[in-house]
């Protein structure tokens, strides 16, 4: 077992009261308000009843980027939305790819890039399972 110890510094800042202090400002207040109000309103459009009563092209142009410029979809918000990034983090950058399943532009169709996914999957599974036959 360890013999460290972690002390205050002599300001008694990062101690828990400190930390509790601070979550008590106004600031901090009304970011806790507004994280659970985002929070609510991201349930309210992805929680698992919403995509339930979806079906088909609603389903897929509710949570993945699409020809129709939807901004209300889930990949977008995740990746693009202002106050979701500030508050909950980002994932931007990259290709849509880190979806799995998106309308690509070139092909025309979502589901010829799942497939195209699936495919390439399936081929580093090959090639592991041949890597792995090939140690031995």
């Amino acid at each position: 077992m360890s013999n460290i110890q972690i002390t205050e510094n002599r300001l008694g800042k990062y101690s828990p009261e400190w930390f509790y202090n601070e979550s008590q400002t106004s600031e901090w207040t009304a970011f806790t308000h507004k994280a659970d109000e985002l929070r609510k309103n991201f349930i309210n459009l992805f929680g698992i009843e919403q995509l339930k009563s979806f079906s088909g092209r609603d389903l897929l142009t509710s949570l993945f980027y699409n020809d129709e410029g939807n901004k209300s979809n889930l990949c977008y918000m995740l990746e693009m939305d202002k106050d979701i990034r500030e508050f909950f983090g980002g994932i931007s950058g990259g290709s849509a790819y880190k979806f799995g399943l998106f309308f690509h532009k070139k092909l025309k169709d979502g589901l010829a890039v799942l497939l195209q996914n699936l495919y390439s999957l399936q081929n580093l599974r090959q090639y592991k399972k041949q890597k792995k036959y090939a140690m031995i």
